[in-house]
Order: structure tokens, then C-alpha cells, then sequence
């Protein structure tokens, strides 16, 4: 996906990836976080405007704690 966020600036977003060597692949510049997407994410609230996910749905056993994560840490507005 890095072709795809690449013409974004890399300290306008964050990778998040529950594997290390995941996150390896994408190359330095934006913040790297490691994290369980079935458990609290480890990222304040409303610290974000926007949340995008490739290839993830269809690993999650729960996905409304996914989402509810997901809408804690977007910005109300």
C-alpha cells in the first residue's frame, strides 16, 4: 500500500500492524505502531481524521470492538 500513501506526507499518518516485520516493510518516515486490532488500540482518542485499513476485516474474529476502536480514535468533527 505504500504506493499508495507514498504522495502523502509521512508525518501525516501512522502504520499500525500487530507484526514488527509488517511494519519493516514500509519504509521509514511515518510513525510505526504495533498493535492488536482485536484489543484497545495503543492511540488516544480522537487523534485522528481519518482511519483506512487494507486487508484487515477479514482477519478480525471481533470486528465491532475493530470499529468502536476505530471511532474512539477519530476526531468528532
Amino acid at each position: 500500500m505504500f504506493k499508495e500513501l507514498n504522495p502523502i506526507p509521512h508525518n501525516q499518518y501512522v502504520v499500525v500492524d500487530i507484526s514488527k516485520a509488517m511494519l519493516s516493510r514500509h519504509p521509514r518516515g511515518p510513525k510505526h505502531v504495533i498493535a492488536d486490532l482485536e484489543k484497545k488500540f495503543p492511540l488516544e482518542d480522537a487523534c485522528f481524521d481519518v482511519a483506512v485499513c487494507f486487508f484487515t476485516l477479514e482477519h478480525l474474529e471481533n470486528i465491532d470492538q475493530f470499529m468502536e476502536e476505530c471511532y474512539r480514535i477519530l476526531r468528532n468533527d
